[in-house]
C-alpha cells in the first residue's frame, strides 16, 4: 500500500534524469492513489509577470515554472494575512496558502509572500510511488521558510544540508558531473 506524501517535500536526487527537476524542490500540494501534484519551489524564470497578465506590473516581479504539466496555467502562494479566507486563501501548509487569482493585481498587491506559478509537477497513479521507490526523491519535512524562500537558487542544498545521516552528504553533489 502506498504512503501519500501531500504537504511534504520531494527533493530531488542525481539519479532524475530529466532537466524538468534536476536539482529542483518539490512541494506536494497532492498525493492520493489517482496521483500527486506538486510546484516545483526553486526554479525562478526569466519571464516578467507584467508581460503576460494586464495589470500586474508590479506584483510581483518574477514568474516561477512550477513545473512542466499545463505551462498555461498559473498558481499563486501567498502568506496569511488578516481575512485572507475572505479572499479565497487556501491555507496549503503552515502559513502559507493559495490565492484567488481572479481577483487581479490591486486586490493581491502587498500581500505578503506572493508568488505565482505557471505549471506545475504531475504524476499518474503509481507514477511517483515507484519514483520515489527507485530512489529519484528524497521525502521530506518543510521548514516554515522553505516554500516562499528568497533564496531560491540556494533551496536544494539548504534542504539536504539539513536531513539526518547520508541524506545531507547529497548537498555536495555537483551541479555538472564533468566539473568533478
Amino acid at each position: 500500500m502506498s504512503e501519500f506524501h501531500a504537504r511534504k517535500l520531494l527533493v530531488a536526487t542525481p539519479l532524475i534524469d530529466d532537466g524538468n527537476f534536476d536539482h529542483t524542490v518539490v512541494l506536494l500540494l497532492e498525493h492520493t492513489a489517482e496521483g500527486a501534484v506538486g510546484l516545483v519551489l526553486n526554479r525562478p524564470s526569466t519571464l516578467v509577470v507584467a508581460e503576460l497578465l494586464t495589470g500586474w506590473e508590479d506584483v510581483p516581479g518574477v514568474l516561477y515554472s512550477g513545473g512542466p504539466v499545463s505551462p498555461e496555467s498559473l498558481i499563486g502562494l501567498a502568506r496569511e494575512w488578516p481575512d485572507c479566507s475572505e479572499s479565497g486563501w487556501k491555507r496549503i501548509l503552515d502559513d502559507v496558502g493559495s490565492v484567488d487569482l481572479s481577483l487581479g493585481a490591486e486586490q493581491l498587491a502587498g500581500r505578503p509572500g506572493l508568488r505565482l506559478f505557471f505549471g506545475y509537477a504531475g504524476w499518474d497513479a503509481n507514477q511517483l510511488d515507484g519514483e520515489i521507490a527507485a530512489g529519484a526523491w528524497f521525502v521530506v519535512d518543510p521548514e516554515p521558510g522553505d516554500v516562499l524562500t528568497d533564496d531560491a537558487d540556494g533551496l536544494w542544498r539548504s534542504v539536504l544540508a539539513r536531513q539526518p545521516d547520508q541524506v545531507s552528504w547529497f548537498q555536495n553533489y555537483p551541479d555538472d558531473l564533468r566539473s568533478n
